[in-house]
């Protein structure tokens, strides 16, 4: 019954399908091909902070009257909420990146040769867009008489009940740290050059700093903020700035205020881990063994952090203190539980093929120490690292080859791809890391855990790719239901519309199109719409 299934599918899609050739009308294209179709090459600024609209554009390459505002801003960002001053200054974001989208020309996107009408989503760098919002009437900046009376400060909190940290700078270069929930939280102290002080004073006065508001707040929960303070004498200012504030005006120089600050102090070594951290901890005389350490050792477990671990070991960290290894990243179908340091950081190097922490951990004995079960739950890539443990009768479970991760590791099946558009040089690597694992004998067509086959999200992922493994390699499929098509954009129009055209059934695991149609009309992916339509297919 299931091959006559078949049978009947292919022969609906080939009676639907019709002889003479099939054209779109209107084609949705990514941000990038749209950029590459500009006449002059007019240099947008690709930036995470940009504004974007949805425009279309006619077979001349011309922006067309009818172009409405994107229904999502560029990241992902949340809608805005509806305060009447926020609501009139998108109006006029609205009619400015109009103005400026229709001033454009583009040359015709095309189709097996033939002009077609092209949709996409066009974005105009913040400072093309926004009118920063300013105080009318500042006051002057003032000269520095005596720099004991300066002072600079900052809070930056990532979220509510997320990382928190604060700097104080004197203005004789005393810097002052206090972190909550940071990779090294507590208190801390270090300097820096008068002389560096005397600069961020000086970005400070060229920021006109004393001329933003006090307050730039967009009043989202859960967002994350900074805030700036000066005090020169008996001057004193702060500047509130909550995430997203840009919308409301807020002066894009403030965040370069911000990370001057950040690198100035060397905040990183703090907050997330860097090579200047464990130098710190050293010079400052921090007890390795206090459970501030600890806990920067668990957070750099955490999220990979090798180098500073193997600065820390090399510093004879204390390695049999107890730690809760379940939120160290060890995927486990069972808790794992408490586990000596020195057992977490051996795992870690395992997890992550890192044969400089390893033989490390090996050489102080963490090897022998470790239980074989723990030591046989990562799949291995290092031959050193193999080869080390082969030496101490730890066996390995057999992995079938094509989860295998290759070598060098920048073609995997088991992390490659996740139908996400790509293009450029990612486009490039993932097309010869698909060769490559041809090539090798590696199944493509293999059903992952959820029902997913590397070669449907490579199909998906980039349209170079489609058309090889259309060509060369098993047959893709689209997705079944809603979430295969999680990660489109309307980008992939051109890429599904290839795979409908080569008889790819859009069909999913109800029988009916409504997977593709749903995800069409929301993206939208207008080539594939008008598809549907014309072969019938619902």
């Amino acid at each position: 019954m299931r091959v006559l299934s078949g049978l009947l599918v292919a022969i609906c899609l080939a009676n639907a399908h019709p002889a003479q050739a099939w054209a779109p009308q209107r084609l949705g294209v990514s941000e990038e091909t749209l950029l590459s179709h500009l006449e002059n090459g007019w240099p947008i600024e690709q930036a995470h902070y940009s504004f974007c609209i949805h425009v279309d554009i006619d077979r001349e390459g011309r922006v067309l009257p009818g172009t409405k505002l994107s229904s999502r801003w560029a990241g992902d960002r949340p809608p805005p909420p509806p305060e009447p001053t926020t609501q009139d200054i998108w109006r006029k974001d609205r009619d400015r990146m109009l103005e400026l989208a229709k001033g454009l020309r583009f040359r015709p996107v095309t189709w097996q040769g033939a002009p077609v009408m092209a949709a996409g989503r066009l974005c105009f760098p913040r400072s093309m867009v926004r009118v920063e919002d300013w105080l009318p009437n500042p006051p002057a900046f003032p000269g520095i008489k005596q720099w004991d009376d300066v002072e600079i400060g900052m809070r930056r909190a990532r979220c509510l009940g997320c990382s928190i940290y604060d700097v104080w700078i004197t203005g004789a270069g005393t810097v002052v740290f206090s972190g909550h929930s940071t990779a090294l939280s507590g208190k801390f102290k270090t300097s820096i050059p008068p002389s560096k002080v005397q600069e961020l004073v000086e970005r400070f006065r060229q920021a006109r700093f004393l001329a933003m508001r006090d307050r730039y707040d967009m009043r989202f929960p859960h967002q994350g903020y900074t805030t700036l303070w000066l005090r020169i004498g008996k001057l004193e200012k702060t500047v509130y700035s909550s995430t997203y504030s840009e919308e409301l005006g807020r002066p894009a120089i403030f965040n370069d205020l911000a990370n001057a600050i950040d690198d100035t102090t060397g905040t990183v070594r703090w907050v997330k881990g860097d090579p200047g951290t464990v130098p710190f901890l050293v010079t400052s005389g921090t007890d390795l063994a206090s459970p501030a350490v600890v806990a920067l050792a668990q957070e750099m477990i955490r999220t990979g952090n090798a180098q500073v671990l193997i600065g820390l070991v090399d510093q004879d960290l204390p390695l049999d203190q107890v730690v809760d290894a379940n939120g160290l990243n060890f995927w486990s179908d069972s808790p794992i539980g408490n586990l000596p340091l020195g057992q977490a950081l051996l795992m870690m190097s395992l997890r992550d093929n890192l044969p400089d922490l390893f033989s490390r951990m090996q050489a102080k004995g963490w090897v022998k120490r470790t239980p074989p079960p723990f030591l046989q739950r990562f799949r291995l890539t290092n031959p050193d690292i193999i080869r080390a443990l082969d030496a101490a009768g730890i066996e390995q479970p057999y992995w079938p080859p094509e989860q295998v991760v290759s070598s060098p590791e920048k073609c995997s099946i088991m992390s490659w791809p996740s139908a996400s558009q790509v293009s450029g040089a990612e486009e490039t690597q993932l097309l010869e890391c698909t060769q490559e694992l041809l090539r090798r004998g590696v199944k493509l067509d293999r059903p992952e855990m959820d029902g997913y086959r590397y070669v449907d999200h490579a199909a998906l992922s980039s349209l170079k790719v489609a058309r090889y493994l259309l060509s060369n390699g098993p047959q893709p499929r689209l997705p079944p239901d809603d979430n295969g098509y999680h990660n489109l954009d309307i980008g992939h129009d051109a890429t599904i519309l290839t795979l409908l055209e080569a008889g790819i059934d859009p069909r999913g695991r109800d029988g009916t199109a409504s997977a593709l149609r749903k995800a069409a009309t929301k993206k939208p992916l207008p080539a594939t719409l008008e598809w549907l339509d014309a072969h019938g297919i619902h």
